[in-house]
């Protein structure tokens, strides 16, 4: 996942967009199943209970179906009304008051691939929120935390690879199909008052995140920044304002080397 900046667009996993948008569009996406078309919670326990050994049949969770914690996938996909799929050694610890919201269709599946010494860790404090869309992958080594009443919503067919943090005080908003690399950074707050020429800086400012956002190895994602749909950011680069649509940014502070740009898995 580290993303060097090219001379020249001869790389498979980034090309102009001109030669690109019809693959992609072309391209298949996750098969999650229909949701259930009746809400009652009896019938709605049944088709979770019923759908983790199809999710667990599939190909991308089938190695990790051994490592499965049985009961603990069970216990929060039924409190959760939706398919959450949790990994052995994965430290999963909810507020008072706190939800994880799981679309219908949807699956949220913590600590895959044992890539990484470190277990998954997801931690949502008092009246936290984590809305899931789709199928998201968080990987073993990762770790969430959601503060006092913040919001992170991750969209579908979106991953965080090993040994990245996400840490939301307020609203993080991530899109779908987006690929976060390993030790990449995503935060919304200070966790210090910083005070300029006698004036105190916003503690907190909300981070979204686009559709097909590729975010390199070792990359920062700070408080208010807005990254558009398609865009990739480099290795290591710490990305301080707004990027636009469809472009690479590489640098720290992040600048635009490249506009026009599409990538691919």
């Amino acid at each position: 996942m580290g993303i060097s900046v090219p001379q020249e667009y001869d790389s498979p996993s980034l090309i102009p967009a001109q030669h690109a948008a019809q693959q992609l569009d072309a391209e298949s996406s996750f098969s999650d199943g229909a949701p259930p078309e009746k809400d009652s919670s009896g019938e709605r326990r049944g088709n979770i209970l019923g759908g983790i050994g199809r999710h667990l049949a599939d190909g991308s969770l089938v190695n990790a179906a051994l490592r499965v914690s049985v009961f603990r996938t069970l216990y929060h996909s039924v409190r959760h009304r939706g398919w959450c799929i949790v990994l052995r050694g994965t430290r999963l610890k909810l507020g008072r008051g706190s939800q994880i919201h799981i679309a219908p269709g949807s699956r949220l599946v913590l600590g895959t691939r044992h890539v990484a010494a470190t277990p998954c860790s997801v931690h949502l404090r008092r009246n936290a929120q984590l809305s899931v869309h789709g199928a998201v992958e968080i990987v073993r080594g990762t770790r969430v935390l959601i503060s006092d009443g913040a919001h992170l919503e991750i969209g579908p067919e979106t991953y965080i690879n090993y040994d990245s943090s996400v840490s939301c005080f307020d609203h993080i908003m991530i899109g779908s199909k987006c690929a976060i690399s390993w030790n990449a950074n995503i935060l919304d707050a200070n966790t210090h008052e910083l005070i300029v020429e006698g004036l105190s800086r916003p503690w907190s400012k909300p981070v979204v995140i686009g559709d097909r956002v590729w975010i390199g190895t070792g990359a920062t994602i700070l408080p208010g920044v807005t990254i558009g749909d398609g865009s990739v950011v480099a290795a290591g680069s710490v990305v301080t304002s707004d990027v636009p649509s469809m472009a690479l940014v590489a640098g720290n502070p992040a600048r635009v080397v490249r506009e026009n740009v599409l990538w691919r898995p």
